[in-house]
């Protein structure tokens, strides 16, 4: 059942890939909620998954930006604000890749560069799309960001749990299992109100 509780709002959705995805999840939410947003992802992840699907399902626009260049992001606040017809209410950033994971390197054997790209996408990013955000004024007072981070997204870095000392690696299967058991661990919200006061 639907209240409207967001009607009226305009958004950003970061990450919807496909159905498993929790941005997914929360687009058609906020869609039932009554919110506008666009909807972003880097456009080597667009290709891979099935955002149109999605936008179609939530009469959505699709803004391509990669989410590690600050130009691209500039365009992407600037054509959201465009699109929806003023400034925006919410944002979603539920961006996060591993390069090493992804190419099944060893933690051992983890390649140093591969690791700052993910600490780029998964993280820094955040940091640069409220830059950008702040700088064009584009989130209206009050408006808040969210950002997601999981269980799983501490386990994929750190040694096994207690009683052992092996670093290891979650397979896609145990993040996602995880991930639903516990759900979000932790969220930040931005308030432009205050832009520099981060609770979490």
């Amino acid at each position: 059942m639907a209240y409207n509780l967001l009607k009226g709002k305009r958004g950003i959705i970061t990450g919807a890939l496909d159905e498993n995805s929790i941005a997914w999840k929360v687009a058609e939410k906020a869609y039932e909620e009554g919110a506008t947003f666009v909807l972003t992802n880097a456009p080597i992840a667009m290709r891979m998954g099935e955002i149109n699907k999605l936008a179609e399902k939530t009469k959505s626009e699709i803004i391509p930006a990669d989410a590690t260049s600050v130009e691209e992001l500039t365009n992407l606040f600037t054509k959201s604000q465009e699109v929806l017809g003023g400034k925006i209410d919410f944002v979603l950033h539920s961006i996060g890749m591993s390069v090493n994971i992804r190419k099944k390197i060893p933690y051992t054997e983890s390649n140093y560069d591969y690791f700052m790209k993910g600490i780029d996408v998964s993280a820094i990013s955040f940091h640069k799309m409220l830059a950008v955000a702040k700088k064009l004024d584009a989130i209206n007072e009050w408006g808040s960001v969210v950002a997601l981070t999981y269980m799983a997204a501490v386990c994929a870095v750190c040694a096994g749990r207690a009683g052992s000392s092996a670093p290891r690696r979650l397979t896609a299967k145990r993040r996602s299992s995880e991930r639903s058991s516990t759900g979000v661990c932790a969220l930040t919200r931005y308030t432009s109100k205050k832009p520099h006061s981060f609770v979490t």
